[in-house]
């Protein structure tokens, strides 16, 4: 392509959102070459809607300056389903990132005009370039707004896309007359911008609180092993109970521990760390405990069945010699009573 006198372009221009705030985090998190890798991230867009539309790179690309593309078009049709394509493939990548820094939102601006284009030394000069500027800057994310000359220049089935027209200010005192292409709705954008489901974090229910819930639970693991330990004296030989209290205490505490742990602990990193280290500690503790004093517990509970059965044996005992006794001493008198009466009887 040689230099042209007055030749008539549809220009675009378009432009990254917050490129500066990214490429900053960029650079000071990381280096220069990781905002290189952004830049080149931003020029795929462009790539990839070129070769949808089968139109080489070096044909209509004038102009980049890291975050934006100054692009010429034979004619307005061309350039509107180049930005659609551009959006749509914006869309695409939205939907896969859950941070707002990672998604690309691209604004546009297209006027139509007398153009110098300078091929080998990749320039375009005219007024139409600076009103395609400006048009842009006045464009929110997912849009595309276009002169009058461009809107014009549209056919009919893709004006259906435009707005009724509008008037945007430029530098200065500068007005222009242009129409707007909403690409992504407004609904779309809100719905992008939300984070994934998955992600939102669970709302803890009102008025309970995790001290609260670990009470709970070791009052009801504490009066649930009360119970067990009762039947076992109720129902299991005493020459076993050591060997059934450490297996009723080693399956209670570590259960108690790992409750209140999965409480305070969300991520599993911590819960596992943390927790191994404690079923670990309160096993052992539970198993040497009952190892140290099962037998104490054991001759406790026989000193407490033989006091309770001395005494009863003792009590009954003591009723049957007091019996016995009296008897023996009635029995006695009534003998005395009668020898006497028949003496008595037999005397002259």
């Amino acid at each position: 392509m040689q230099p042209n006198q007055g030749i008539t372009k549809t220009v675009l221009e378009l432009d990254l959102v917050a490129y500066s705030d990214i490429a900053r985090v960029l650079e000071e998190n990381l280096d220069v070459q990781a905002v290189r890798t952004f830049q080149d991230q931003i020029q795929s867009f462009v790539d990839e809607a070129l070769n949808r539309l089968q139109i080489q790179r070096n044909d209509v690309v004038f102009g980049t300056a890291g975050d934006n593309a100054l692009l010429i078009f034979d004619d307005a049709a061309t350039m509107h389903h180049f930005a659609k394509t551009v959006q749509e493939l914006v869309v695409s990548h939205n939907r896969q990132k859950s941070v707002d820094s990672a998604k690309r939102w691209f604004r546009m601006g297209a006027a139509t005009g007398l153009v110098l284009v300078i091929p080998e030394e990749r320039r375009i000069v005219g007024t139409t370039v600076a009103r395609a500027v400006r048009l842009e800057a006045a464009a929110e994310k997912g849009e595309l707004l276009v002169d009058y000359e461009t809107f014009e220049a549209l056919p009919d089935q893709l004006k259906a896309f435009y707005n009724a027209g509008e008037h945007v200010a430029g530098k200065r005192d500068e007005i222009f007359a242009c129409r707007r292409c909403n690409f992504v709705p407004a609904a779309a954008k809100e719905e992008l911008q939300k984070p994934p489901a998955l992600t939102a974090p669970k709302a803890a229910a009102p008025g309970k609180s995790n001290i609260g819930k670990a009470l709970v639970i070791v009052c009801v693991i504490a009066v649930l092993t009360l119970l067990v330990i009762a039947a076992l004296f109720k129902f299991i030989p005493t020459n076993n109970l050591p060997g059934s209290l450490a297996l009723v205490v080693s399956i209670c505490i570590p259960i108690l521990f790992y409750s209140i742990f999965r409480l305070f602990f969300k991520t599993v990193k911590e819960l596992n760390s943390i927790l191994a280290l404690f079923l670990v500690v309160a096993f052992s503790f539970s198993v040497m405990v009952v190892g140290l004093f099962g037998r104490q517990i054991k001759d406790v509970f026989h000193r407490n069945t033989s006091t309770l059965g001395g005494t009863d044996a003792g009590g009954t005992g003591a009723g049957q010699i007091a019996v016995g006794s009296t008897n023996s001493n009635s029995t006695a008198a009534n003998t005395e009573n009668m020898s006497s009466f028949d003496s008595k009887k037999n005397s002259p």
